[in-house]
Order: structure tokens, then sequence, then C-alpha cells
């Protein structure tokens, strides 16, 4: 069973899901190419509202990208500290009549081929809007939710249904499918989330990125891929499938702006818009160019010809951590395959064609999180006119407090509430999360000292004496949950 994270996650896989999902015996291709299970995932997650970007659901580089280009036409996946690699790819699933009954995957029922409102029915995730006005259309999927893969349906999971097209008619539609996708392939998201038949269709098929290893027949028929390239069809116990290699997304802290060109009928099109898809893809094409050919002009560029809510900002989409979900898988492996200063392929979106521009990141704030009770004396700076105690008292109350939380920091809160001099002891002495250089210097360098739940004190500042416990900051990834 494959292990990792699931780029739009950064989470390891729920192995229930993946074993429901994909588990797969001996396969047999049309040609020498095998395949086994394959890793289940979900769309990126949701963006907070660090960028005014439009959104991309399952972004994915056209076929001249320069995220592919960057891998290398014939990478070999990122190695593990151990010499393993680190894979990535797509997928999209044919069912016929002889794949197993279940739920949670759209289906062809009575010979009609998928497509329109029935190849969407499990695109019924939740955007989230980045606070600008933009979802970013990071949905998920029946297979993003633990609980909701065809073996545990859930609230989201399709009825059941079966295929009646014959496991022969699925591979030659699949034949179709993939001499249409070689003469594109930038187009896989799109076509696998209108003809997939399985869960992952919602996140245009994207399987996210795995260590090779513990999947060694998927492992087989993804390695026999170029970075972008298309496999023959393969037909497996859960239907007849079809792979791109994809670029694995490697963790690192990126910026970017994007120029957004959007076609009429694209999700949150401007109104009035009258543009083609075909007339869409090639002015990014053109627009890209201009902006490979002078980078520094770029942001006006952007800022003149883009089609998005935030170009009068440039476009900026702020900084972050790849591979976290903080942005669709698109951005993460568009934006990380470019150097400084770069501007990238058009990358096709829900939202139009969005072109990358990497900017320097600027340096990841330091985040604290705690609580504290302050213990304040008469002659502190900033000391509350009631405080009548003298600071020896002060130093001695709170190094009892200290003693006695040390001994059961469960009880800090309360602890608190019950003897804290700030106005923050009426919720616990919680003082939240914050960037280093919001609150005294004194107790953010206490708290830097301590380990995530443990006390420590007093520190003295010109408002008393503060005992401190520190707490867990939240990361991108719980941002994104929350």
């Amino acid at each position: 069973m494959v292990k990792g994270t699931r780029a739009g996650r950064g989470a390891p896989w729920a192995a229930g899901v993946v074993a429901a999902l994909l588990a797969m015996g001996g396969c047999r291709s049309e040609g020498s190419t095998k395949a086994g299970g394959e890793p289940a995932g979900s769309s990126a997650g949701a963006t907070p509202g660090s960028g005014n970007a439009q959104g991309a659901t399952n972004a994915q580089a056209t076929a001249n990208a320069q995220g592919a280009n960057a891998q290398g036409a014939n990478a070999q996946g990122a190695q593990e500290s151990e010499g393993r690699q680190r894979l990535a790819a797509s997928m999209i699933t044919l069912l016929h009549a002889g794949v197993k009954k279940h739920a949670g995957a759209t289906v062809t029922v009575d010979g009609q081929e998928p497509g329109g409102e029935g190849a969407k029915a499990h695109d019924d995730g939740h955007g989230h809007d980045d606070g600008h006005g933009h979802g970013h259309g990071a949905k998920e999927g029946a297979a993003g939710k633990p609980a909701g893969g065809p073996a545990g349906g859930g609230k989201d999971a399709a009825p059941a249904a079966v295929s009646t097209r014959t496991e022969a008619q699925a591979m030659e539609v699949a034949r179709g499918l993939v001499a249409e996708l070689r003469k594109d392939p930038g187009r896989f998201a799109e076509v696998a989330r209108t003809r997939s038949e399985d869960p992952l269709a919602a996140s245009g098929g994207d399987l996210g990125t795995w260590v090779a290893g513990e999947q060694r027949e998927l492992d087989e028929a993804v390695l026999a891929l170029q970075v972008g390239a298309i496999s023959e069809p393969i037909s497996t116990p859960e239907g007849v499938r079809i792979y791109r290699r994809e670029a694995p997304v490697m963790e690192a802290r990126v910026a970017a702006r994007q120029l957004v060109v959007a076609w009429a009928g694209a999700t949150r099109a401007p109104a009035g818009l009258t543009r083609t898809r075909v007339e869409a893809e090639a002015r990014a094409g053109a627009l890209s160019a201009a902006g490979q050919k002078d980078p520094a002009g770029f942001e006006a560029l952007i800022r003149k010809e883009s089609d998005g809510y935030d170009r009068d900002k440039g476009g900026y989409l702020g900084a972050w951590m790849t591979g976290k979900g903080r942005y669709p898988v698109g951005y993460d492996r568009a934006v990380s395959a470019l150097g400084v200063g770069a501007v990238s392929a058009p990358v096709a979106s829900d939202f139009g064609f969005l072109v990358f521009q990497r900017v320097e990141a600027p340096e990841a704030p330091v985040m604290l999180a705690g609580a504290h009770v302050l213990v304040s004396f008469e002659d502190a700076e900033k000391a509350r006119s009631s405080v009548r105690r003298t600071e020896a008292e002060a130093r001695a109350e709170a190094e009892r407090i200290l003693e006695e939380v040390r001994k059961e920091p469960g009880r800090f809160g309360e602890v608190a509430l019950a003897r804290s001099d700030d106005a923050s002891g009426k919720r616990g002495g919680d003082l939240g999360s914050f960037r280093k250089g919001t609150l005294p210097a004194a107790v953010e360098e206490a708290l830097e000292r301590l380990k995530i739940g443990e006390v420590g004190g007093p520190v003295r500042t010109a408002y008393g004496y503060h005992v401190l416990i520190r707490r867990a900051a939240p990361t991108d990834k719980d941002y994104v949950t929350k």
C-alpha cells in the first residue's frame, strides 16, 4: 500500500481509502506496461486569504509547461534520503460491465457516455473563498474524505451503479482518449473531470505524490513514462485506466503572481466576456511569451491584461509552502519548477488559463502561540491603578503560580482565570497565535525557549511578571483545514 503525502493535503493517506479505491490484483495492459493498485488522494486543499487569486481546480500545465521541462523530459523522480524516488501521476478510469458494483463513481449507464452534469456528480466539494471574493476551486471528491471512498460510501458518494459497456468497448474508448490526449497532454485534468468514472474525477484524476517502493506495479507503470507522457490503456479489476506521469511536488517555500486569461463560461469570468476557450489559450500563450521575453514587465502586464480580480494587486498570490494544500497542486507544480523571476507557460484551470511568475519569497514569519498568567505590581509601568502589591510580592506570587502549573499544566487556564491581572485571564490567559514581534520581546523570547506544552517564567515586563505556557502555532495545513 502506498504511503506518502497527498500533494494537496500534506498528510498520510488514509490506508482504508487507498485500499478500497485502488486495491489491485494482477493487471494487464494493451502493451507491455503493467499497473497495480495506486494511491488514493483528493484535490488540493482550500486556499486561505493570502492572495487575491483566481483559483485553479486541479490546474495542469499545458504540453509545453515549464514545470515538466524543468523536471526534465525523462525525469525519474526526486530521490528520497534513503534512495527511493518520489513519483506523481494522474489517472482516468473507464468502467465496464465486468467491474463490481460500488458507490462513489460516475458510471456509464445504458451505453451513455459520461459528460456534462453526470460527469461532475462528485464535484460537490466546497471551494473556499480567499477573502477577496475568489474561491480557489479546491474541491474534494468522495475520494478525498477518509470516510467516503467506494467502500465506505459517505454522504457525498453517488448511488451504486453498473456500466453496461463491455470491457472491449471501454478499451476502445480509452484508446480514443489516449490518442486525443497525446496531441494535447495538458488537457488531462480537464478530460479526467468530464470523462473519468471514479471519485477522483473531481480532482482531475490527480493521485498526488508518493514514495516509490510499496506499489510495485503502479511504480513500474509510472516509471515507464516520461514526465507529461500518457500511458496506453491498462485493464484492471477496477476498470480500464490511463495514466499521465506528473512531476513530483517537493516541499518548498515559494511566492508568485499570476495572470488570468478567462473565456466565456469559465468560472467567475468577467461579465460580458465573449472570448472562446481556443482564443483564451492563444491569448495566454502570447502573454506568456511576452512575459518570458520581459520578466521585469510582467507585473505591469498583469495589471493591464489579466481577467483576474487581483489584477490591481499585480496578481500577487503571496508566499506559501508547496505540498501543504494552501493552493491547488497545479499551482505548486508550475511555480516550484520556475526559477525566481521566470514566467511559466499557460496552465489550464476552471477559471481560465493561468500564467505564473515566481517571485522572491519573503522570509517565513516565526509564529508563536501560548497563554500567560500576569502578576502585576504597583510600580509597574503599565500596571492597573487598582494593583497594590509590591514587586517582591508579585515575584513571589508568580513563583508560586509557576510551581503549581508545572505540577498540573492542564490547570493553566483555570489558574489564569482565577489569578491573572490581565484581561486575557477571562479566556484562560490565552494569547492566541501571533507573529514574532507582536508581544514584548521578553515574553516572545521566553516562549521560544520552551517546548510545546512546557511551562516557564516568571518573565518581567512593563506589565509585571508573566508565567507562560507554550502552545503549538497553526501551520499552513492547519489553517487550510480550519
